[in-house]
Parts: C-alpha cells; structure tokens; sequence
C-alpha cells in the first residue's frame, strides 16, 4: 500500500508539473500572439500612410500635369526623374527626340514589389507610344504605375521648353531669315 501512495503521489507531481507547464506555455504563446498582432497594425499602419502619401503625392503631380501634353513642346535630351511608387522611389531616364518621348529606361526600383512593378512597367511602352503621361495606371499595379507617372513627369518637367525660349528661337529663325534675305 506505501508503494501505491508514493507512485500516486509522484503521478500527481507530475500531472501538476504538466498543468503547470502547460499554463506558462498557454502564457506565453498568448503574449507571443499579442506581440504579433500589434507589430501587424504597426505595420499596416506605417504602411497605410506611405500609400497615402504616395498618392498623393502622385495625385498633386498627376493634378499639375493633367492638362494635355499638346502644344507643350520638350528640348531633346536624356532627362532623369523620380516618382514615388509602392515600394519607395522609382527613378528612370527619358530621352526626348525631336520633342518627343523616344525611350524611358528604368535606373533603379528598389523598394518595389517585383511582381507589381513587372506589371507596371507594361506602362512604358504605352507612354513612349503616346509621348505623354496621360495615360491610364495598369490595374493591379496602381501604386507602382503611379510612380512611373511621376518619374516621368518629373523628367519632362526638366525638359520642356519655356515659352521665352520657343519666342526666342522664333525670332532666331526669322532673323536668320532676315539676314539670308538680306545678303
């Protein structure tokens, strides 16, 4: 009968060692959990105020540009601009030819998710066809396609031809006729 009681006895301690256990286990994974979902809504919301930001950011450049390309005359050249895209800045060079958009080569996209840029870059063509960034963003990829706009933008921003300089050139070319005229 002492032989019974002392292994009840352990097989209790045990048991209680176990509950216990379970308990600090049970503690913890909880703590663990809370600790997650807290850095997740730290994240969504560092997150959530850089896409506000980005767009609008964007929306202001995209705002400031969105009257018609036509008439808005560029000096040929390679031109570099940055945009704000999902991920952080997109830089790319546009080269303008005869005053229009001839190539648009990314420099550097760090921060971009790559499958959503992959699909935004499908834009470039688009822009390089029309000359112009009046052009709509790539479903899926909104953010990243933004960013391209801006960079953009921002590049041919550099490059447009002030309206003294396109007077200025005028009368440069009619004094030029003036003088062959003359001769």
């Amino acid at each position: 009968m002492k032989k019974f009681i002392v292994k009840l006895v352990n097989v209790i301690f045990v048991v209680a060692i176990l509950l216990g256990y379970n308990h600090v286990i049970g503690k913890k994974e909880a703590d663990f959990t809370q600790k997650v979902v807290k850095e997740e809504k730290q994240l969504k919301n560092k997150y959530k105020d850089k896409l506000a930001n980005a767009s609008l950011k964007n929306a202001e450049n995209k705002d400031s540009n969105s009257k018609s390309d036509e008439g808005i005359k560029y000096k040929d050249g390679i031109y570099q601009g940055t945009g704000q895209g999902f991920g952080g800045d997109i830089t790319l060079s546009v080269k303008i030819n005869q005053g229009k958009i001839e190539k648009i080569d990314i420099i550097s996209a760090k921060g971009e998710d790559s499958s959503y840029f992959s699909r935004a870059k499908e834009l470039i063509p688009i822009v390089e066809e029309k000359s112009s960034t009046n052009v709509d963003t790539i479903s899926g990829a909104t953010f990243s396609s933004k960013g391209i706009i801006a960079a953009v933008d921002d590049a041919l921003s550099q490059a447009k031809v002030q309206q003294e300089e396109c007077q200025n050139q005028r009368d440069d070319k009619q004094d030029e006729g003036n003088q062959v005229k003359n001769d």
